[in-house]
């Protein structure tokens, strides 16, 4: 009712047995469609759509608590001080095939698309994506395209398992902004595969978990819009909209930097609270 355009529930996992924070929302099964439904309607009937962000977090998984090692592309340790396990190919290829039927639900469920979380070098499609955390030496790790290759079979997957007018978004870091990690140069040459693979809109985040979350959650010493710049960049490269997140806590400034051309729209958080 505040005028969000579409509003995004985020962290629905697509394998219930890996948490995330406390009892995480699921999509995992066909029996979470009804819920699903009637909470898509309530925010249709007032005035926008829901978005569902599909996560596995993968890394970031709080499962130890249930006796289960979380997994991740290589030994990690999260925030939790759990230690995850590097992966195998076919844990890896199902968990493809469950990002697609989580995706099948959500439009069944009536949503207005998905999002796709793989910034910030965290959860598992963005642990893969960073060098930071990836140190593998199979087809998913090395190189860029190897490191990418997780993401864009899940964006394929999802673009398999549901209509061709259902919109995937897809949030990236610009810059990882840190020493090894992927920087604007990497997703300058990833973004124009995400489109091709069947993305619809970006969203422009930036920073990693491991420099604290002062550069994803920005406080008020971060500078007004510190991710357009990239985002701007990544613009220039697709034919899809790009939209920003990041510090953009004034509405002039959020008109400005779309009527200018820089970015299509904007993502608000704690904006939309104030």
């Amino acid at each position: 009712e505040g005028g969000a355009g579409y509003v995004v529930i985020d962290a629905v996992t697509v394998d219930h047995k890996y948490w995330y924070i406390g009892k995480t929302t699921s999509l995992d099964k066909d029996k979470y469609i009804p819920q699903f439904k009637a909470f898509a309607q309530r925010v249709t009937d007032a005035g926008s759509t829901l978005i569902p962000q599909i996560i596995h977090p993968g890394p970031e998984s709080i499962c130890a608590m249930k006796g289960i090692t979380p997994i991740g592309p290589s030994v990690n340790t999260n925030a939790n001080g759990h230690v995850s396990r590097p992966a195998t190919i076919e844990e890896l290829h199902k968990i493809v095939k469950q990002y697609g039927q989580a995706a099948r639900r959500a439009e069944e469920a009536g949503c207005g698309g998905i999002a796709l979380h793989t910034a910030h070098a965290y959860m598992l499609p963005g642990a893969f994506l960073s060098p930071l955390r990836n140190k593998r030496m199979d087809e998913y790790g090395g190189c860029i395209d190897n490191r990418a290759r997780l993401i864009l079979e899940i964006i394929e997957e999802c673009r398999r398992n549901v209509s061709r007018d259902f919109p995937i978004i897809l949030r990236v870091s610009g810059s990882e902004r840190m020493p090894g990690g992927n920087s604007l140069d990497e997703m300058l040459y990833l973004a124009p595969k995400f489109e091709a693979a069947g993305v619809d809109m970006l969203e422009v985040s930036g920073g990693v978990q491991y420099e604290g979350l002062q550069n994803i959650l920005p406080s008020h010493s971060q500078k007004i819009g510190m991710n357009v710049y990239e985002a701007s960049e990544i613009k220039k490269v697709v034919n899809i909209p790009v939209f920003v997140v990041g510090k953009i806590n004034d509405i002039r400034y959020a008109a400005d930097i779309v009527e200018r051309g820089l970015v299509d729209g904007v993502s608000l958080g704690r904006p939309l609270l104030a």
